[in-house]
C-alpha cells in the first residue's frame, strides 16, 4: 500500500509522500510558488503556529512543497524554527518558504 501513494510522476494535484529521511533526495523550487499576498501571509501564520506546535507539543506538521522540477511533494515534520528565508526542521534540514504551497496542522 505504501507504495501506491508514492507514484514516480506525480500529478499537480496529488503531491507525492515521502518521509523526512527522503528529503535529502529532492532539490528545491527557487522561485516563489504562491501568488497573492494573502496567500503568502496565511502561508507565514501556518509556519509560525507549527513551530510552535513542534516546539510546545512536539505535533508534526505536513508541508506540501514545490522540487525544483516542478513535482510536489507532501512530508510530515517536526517543525523547528521559521526565519524570513526558511523553515528549519528537527533534522536538521532547511526548506525555503517560498517553495511551499501549503502547511497543515
Amino acid at each position: 500500500m505504501q507504495s501506491t501513494v508514492k507514484e514516480l510522476q506525480a500529478h499537480p494535484a496529488h503531491p507525492v509522500r515521502i518521509d523526512e529521511s527522503e528529503l535529502i533526495n529532492y532539490q528545491f523550487s527557487k522561485n516563489e510558488v504562491l501568488n497573492s499576498p494573502e496567500a503568502i501571509r496565511r502561508r507565514w501564520i501556518d509556519l509560525n503556529r507549527c513551530e510552535a506546535l513542534g516546539n510546545l507539543h512536539k505535533t508534526p506538521c505536513t508541508l506540501v512543497f514545490e522540487s525544483d522540477t516542478g513535482k510536489l511533494i507532501q512530508l510530515e515534520a517536526l517543525i523547528w524554527a521559521v526565519t524570513m528565508k526558511s523553515v528549519l526542521l528537527k533534522s536538521g534540514r532547511l526548506i525555503p518558504v517560498s517553495c511551499i504551497y501549503e502547511v497543515l496542522m
